[in-house]
């Protein structure tokens, strides 16, 4: 078990569970700092000495292990995620009639198949969004903040 993070569990200010309903917009949450998944992960980008704009997990192992170190600080099983993980991409055997479910998987589907080959010509051009476009997108502002 990771003691840095058992050590932030066992903060009176955490405030017990409330990653779980997390949306991810960390910036402007008013509990950010008394969330165990916040608070560990900015421990976890520290010891690893990653700046504000290198991602968090290099591989889905990284981020499957991390899942599994908060889990086990907050006395928590992974059944879930290991029901997952026993299977091949998209094989899981993971079933649901929720109507929204459908929605995102839908939406996640369309956003692929959308997105995926401009991410595959960023990739192919050196990993810089802007290179060979001739038109950037206008500021919201209209000042020059967002074109640098």
């Amino acid at each position: 078990m990771n003691a840095q993070f058992l050590a932030i569990a066992r903060d009176p200010q955490i405030i017990p569970g409330v990653h779980h309903y997390c949306d991810e917009w960390c910036d402007y949450c008013a509990v950010t700092a008394r969330c165990l998944e916040y608070r560990c992960t900015e421990q976890m980008r520290t010891d690893r000495g990653l700046r504000r704009s290198d991602p968090t997990f290099a591989t889905m192992d990284e981020a499957v292990s991390f899942t599994r170190e908060v889990s086990a600080v907050e006395g928590l099983r992974t059944d879930e995620l290991d029901a997952l993980l026993a299977h091949p991409p998209g094989q899981s055997g993971v079933h649901t009639s929720d109507p929204l479910a459908e929605l995102a998987w839908e939406y996640a589907e369309r956003v692929t198949m959308l997105m995926g080959p401009v991410a595959l010509q960023w990739a192919m051009e050196s990993r810089t969004p802007w290179r060979g476009v001739q038109h950037r997108p206008r500021p919201c502002c209209g000042t020059t903040c967002a074109s640098t």
